[in-house]
């Protein structure tokens, strides 16, 4: 695509570019685009949230805490003297989506009935996704982030002649929501922008795919344009651009923006300057019209 458009004067200076020694020695300028793209596929991952959501979360961050007493008892009705076992938990599981492993993981200190104490790490969830193995804590879900056990205190039956009662709080807390854009610059750093190419208005385009029901993977393509200008010698040149976004399923509103950047040119009377296209969700954006403002 090339457009060019005459830059007019108005009073002592120009209404497009200004010449650094003499700002109304402006001749005509002309634009050429080019676009490059990179495609590929995207995927939200960490823990499941405790309540389910359309399109479905995933938590990088689970922190479970409180502390649980466990009174175990010879006989059937949690009576004489209990063998006490004592279990705090501390810290957090966090999971790192780029490498794809855990960096840290929640503790869990046992106190044991002969008064030895132990530091372990509490179990975290597999990395393929999942809820905490610390499924005790899934007692009374809060929200879709956090869920809460009260143990009653009271004494249950075992059988074989042995009975228990528990004790204490415990919570189960997820935070650090693996989003959707922070998916897309994982998969972008290992994908490859291809070759400069000419383009015209409406064909340099990105899009982000919609996740429906249950999906964790959606597809993505980024896009730059680059507008080359060529006018005056040490000229800078306003341009108009118009992002036009659509959604995929043809559904909803079309919405547009406009931007101005303005490239500076040479010695050599050319410029450019390169523009990242917008991205939204369950959209295509496309430069619709760029042009010279006069």
């Amino acid at each position: 695509m090339s457009a060019t458009s005459g830059i007019s004067k108005s009073g002592d200076c120009c209404d497009v570019c200004e010449k650094n020694y003499d700002p109304c020695n402006c001749g005509a300028a002309a634009i050429t685009l080019e676009c490059r793209t990179k495609s590929t596929g995207f995927e939200i991952k960490g823990f499941i949230p405790y309540l389910a959501s359309n399109p479905p979360k995933r938590y990088k961050t689970f922190t479970p805490a409180g502390t649980l007493t466990i009174k175990n008892y010879s006989g059937p009705d949690c009576a004489g003297t209990p063998s006490t076992t004592v279990l705090e938990y501390s810290g957090s599981c966090v999971y790192d989506p780029d490498q794809n492993t855990f960096t840290s993981f929640a503790k869990v200190q046992q106190t044991l009935p002969n008064g030895d104490v132990s530091n372990g790490y509490a179990f975290c969830s597999p990395i393929s996704g999942g809820l905490p193995e610390e499924t005790w804590i899934v007692g009374n879900i809060l929200s879709a982030t956090q869920s809460k056990l009260a143990e009653t205190g009271l004494c249950v039956y075992n059988g074989n002649d042995t009975s228990t009662i528990r004790e204490g709080t415990t919570t189960g807390t997820l935070t650090n929501e693996d989003t959707e854009n922070a998916a897309i610059r994982r998969s972008a750093k290992k994908a490859s922008w291809s070759a400069w190419a000419g383009t015209a208005v409406g064909q340099c385009c990105s899009f982000i795919s919609k996740r429906g029901s249950g999906q964790l993977t959606g597809t993505f393509r980024s896009a730059q344009l680059k507008i080359k200008v060529k006018g005056s010698v040490n000229a800078k040149v306003k341009i108009r651009v118009v992002w036009v976004q659509t959604p995929l399923d043809g559904k909803g509103q079309i919405e547009s923006r406009t931007d101005e950047v303005t490239i500076y040119c040479d010695g050599s009377g050319e410029g450019e300057e390169v523009l990242s296209v917008p991205e939204a969700s369950g959209k295509q954006t496309c430069a619709a019209d760029v042009g010279i403002i006069a």
